[in-house]
């Protein structure tokens, strides 16, 4: 008979011999193995499997870095998936439902253990983080949810899809670069009325002020306050005489400046008489209302329905502008060269490219040279036997050559996050003088820790952003070095 005070010894030796020199075997074991279990969710022998291997503190850690391992190699297999590199929605589906498997393990297998929570939440944190492709799609998942789902789901079902979003947004650290998706997504949506549903589109953004703070969204409320107070000026300007004089519907939206990701360049293009009298008609009644404020016509944001006769049809086609000052030269003339085109409308040649090429995909016109390139010495004709099997049509923006397979233009995708470390550079600076302006005086270490706690809701700044811009600061003589220590600044007001 053995001494009772020798069984927790005994206890150890059993299991440092049969658990803890035999973990990675126990793991790696083949058909019964962590990564076969969970495959086959056999959730009842991965919970047994994770009770033994919690025996020892050096098992429980193998099984916790397998883990981690685990999600980064099957979540590397999803995103780099060629079918669902072409559906950045499809990609998100599974990411949700991979996470929501690691989250039910976590819970019915592994004891809801703080420890195994910590390292899945730190997987799940790395892959979303891997890039900016990434961030884009969960925003265009968001976009089609908004769009489309909507249509076709119960309340409760939109409610879940949308708390699914916010639980994969709390994994993205760059939440500064997912806005900015995000609002380019939302304007397309404002400007082309394509939105299913206000009510879940305040919803959304509820759910995100929730989680990142009022100021995360407050550009995003503008736009909707924009599009509301626009509409409310069209009502008004719609009682007036002068709008009785314009000869077509016209729908303006007055926008904020510096609250929507367009491009505040100014797109030179000669409008049809009729527009352009248009134009100077609501000019002047906005100008009435709000004296010095300055309008900045924006003409190839918008989209126009233009009607248009060939033989005995009448058909409606919704293009953009351009498309329609382009059309309208083929009232007067019946052939029209390219480099005619260009000087009656101002429209830069490149643009002009980009807006004829769907016309001529749809053979509303028809061009003398058979190659799919416009040339500058093209000639273009009206397609008098032109046909379509409806009598409403829309002329969709075409993707260039350049496309990426996650849906997005990659120039416009490429401005949006040159756009956000522009704002970052801004943004680093405006902490660095608060904080100066605060302390007077700080040290590297401290400006640096202070700067990265204060930004961590948008984004994450490198240590070597932050020093490029205090050397920034030090030149513009906003801040300088101490003459005492170089590692200290000292704030100059």
């Amino acid at each position: 008979m053995l001494e009772l005070s020798t069984l927790p010894k005994l206890e150890d030796i059993l299991k440092e011999e049969m658990i803890k020199n035999h973990a990675e075997d126990i793991i790696n074991v083949p058909y019964s193995g962590i990564e076969n279990l969970i495959n086959d969710n056999r959730f009842e022998d991965l919970k047994l499997e994770y009770e033994v291997l919690m025996q020892t503190s050096e098992s429980q850690l193998l099984l916790k870095q397998y883990i981690g391992k685990l999600i980064k190699k099957q979540g590397m297999e999803l995103i780099q998936n060629e079918s669902q590199k072409k559906s950045p929605s499809l990609l998100i589906k599974n990411l949700i439902s991979f996470r929501e498997k690691y989250i039910y393990i976590l819970e019915n297998c592994l004891g809801k253990n703080d420890s195994f929570n910590f390292q899945i939440k730190e997987s799940f944190e790395n892959l979303m983080n891997m890039n900016n492709q990434i961030i884009y799609c969960l925003a265009f998942y968001v976009d089609e949810i908004l769009k489309q789902e909507i249509k076709r789901l119960s309340e409760f079902e939109i409610e879940n899809k949308l708390e699914d979003v916010i639980k994969m947004f709390r994994y993205i650290q760059s939440q500064d670069t997912f806005e900015a998706f995000y609002k380019d997504f939302l304007s397309k949506r404002l400007f082309t009325n394509s939105s299913g549903s206000y009510e879940y589109e305040m919803l959304m953004v509820k759910k995100l002020k929730m989680e990142s703070g009022l100021q995360y969204t407050q550009k995003i409320e503008t736009m909707f306050k924009d599009i509301s107070v626009s509409q409310d000026l069209m009502k008004e300007f719609k009682k007036t005489i002068e709008f009785a004089s314009i000869p077509f519907n016209l729908e303006v939206q007055v926008l904020t400046i510096g609250n929507w990701p367009i491009d505040h360049s100014v797109q030179l293009c000669f409008l049809p008489s009729f527009v352009e009298n248009a134009k100077m008609v609501y000019t002047e009644f906005y100008m009435k209302k709000f004296t010095g404020r300055v309008i900045t016509w924006k003409v190839s944001q918008g989209s126009c329905d233009v009607r248009a006769i060939f033989g005995n049809k009448k058909y409606e086609i919704t293009m953009n502008p351009l498309q329609m000052c382009i059309l309208d030269l083929f009232n007067i003339s019946h052939s029209i060269s390219f480099e005619d085109i260009v000087n009656q409308t101002k429209i830069h040649s490149n643009d002009l490219k980009k807006q004829i090429l769907p016309l001529l995909i749809f053979k509303l016109l028809i061009s003398n040279n058979e190659s799919k390139e416009i040339k500058e010495e093209d000639v273009f004709t009206v397609n008098e036997k032109f046909f379509y099997k409806s009598l409403k049509l829309k002329i969709p923006i075409l993707k260039p050559k350049n496309s990426t397979e996650w849906g997005t233009e990659e120039s416009n995708s490429q401005n949006i996050v040159e756009k956000v470390i522009e704002d970052r550079s801004m943004l680093i600076d405006t902490t660095i003088i608060k904080i100066m302006k605060a302390r007077k005086k700080i040290s590297h270490t401290d400006l640096q820790a202070e700067v990265a706690k204060i930004l961590k809701g948008k984004f994450i700044p490198e240590n070597a952003a932050i020093k490029l811009r205090i050397e920034y600061l030090i030149e513009k003589e906003y801040i300088e070095r101490s003459r005492d220590d170089k590692s200290i600044y000292i704030y100059k007001s």
